[in-house]
């Protein structure tokens, strides 16, 4: 997984690139994770860790050291602010209607197990 996480990463760094630099704000020098970094890891996130920006930290920033080292509750924070910016690039990269629409199946087995139930209840009274 390693290897094919960092070819993502590179992906996505390149296909982004452009869209980010518009919106990065002029005195970020401060900032140890870029707004490019930050939006990448948001998105390999959504890809890899169903959106769980916590399982992401900890593979992602912990584990792997793809992205410098930042408080996890920074790493949220500035996502939170730049939410439009990663909403629009998410959908470059991540289909949320197919995610959405396998969660909401319903499973078969449990309609008919409950279809059977009330059948027994009946026989009973």
């Amino acid at each position: 997984m390693d290897k094919s996480v960092i070819e993502m990463t590179d992906i996505i760094k390149k296909t982004i690139e452009e869209k980010v630099k518009k919106r990065e704000p002029s005195k970020s020098n401060h900032c140890k994770m870029s707004l490019l970094d930050l939006i990448t890891f948001a998105i390999l996130c959504h890809m890899y860790c169903g959106g769980v920006y916590k399982k992401g930290y900890d593979l992602f920033i912990e584990s792997m050291q793809l992205f410098p080292k930042v408080r996890y509750n920074k790493v949220v924070e500035r996502l939170n602010r730049y939410e439009d910016l990663l909403d629009e690039l998410q959908k470059m990269f991540v289909n949320t209607e197919t995610l959405m629409s396998i969660d909401s199946a319903p499973i078969k087995t449990k309609e008919i197990v409950r279809k059977n139930r009330h059948k027994k209840k009946d026989i009973l009274n």
